[in-house]
């Protein structure tokens, strides 16, 4: 009995060191998986902060883009504005270029028509002598 009852002991002790040397391979098997999770988390959060600084910059150049392109519109619209001037200037420089025009004919007919009478004046007065 004590020899069956030390056999069954050793027995235990056997199996509890079998136990022990797997837990000890699984706790090293934990610690190994642990590892490279965390690597990857590492490089997968220096992927988002590349990411981070990516999306920053790509927002700086749209805020340049939308500031070029508000000036451009701004440029525009007085170009506009001073094309719509300009061909106002023309439009009131040409009715003022037609009126005097108007105006010209208007004294060329009546100096044709002074000249028609002085003429006829003259003839009549070197008809009646003087």
């Amino acid at each position: 009995m004590i020899q069956t009852d030390t056999k069954d002991t050793v027995n235990v002790m056997q199996k509890g060191q079998q136990k022990a040397t797997e837990g000890k391979e699984a706790a090293y098997q934990a610690d190994q998986a642990f590892s490279s999770i965390m690597v990857a988390i590492n490089k997968i959060t220096s992927q988002i902060q590349e990411v981070s600084a990516a999306t920053e910059e790509m927002s700086a150049g749209t805020e340049e883009v939308n500031a070029s392109i508000s000036s451009v519109s701004e440029t525009a619209t007085q170009i506009a504005k001073e094309t719509t001037q300009t061909v106002q200037s023309i439009q009131s420089q040409a009715a003022s270029i037609e009126e005097v025009s108007n105006q010209s004919n208007n004294i060329k007919e009546k100096v044709e028509a002074l000249s028609e009478l002085v003429s006829k004046f003259i003839i009549e007065t070197q008809k009646n002598g003087k």
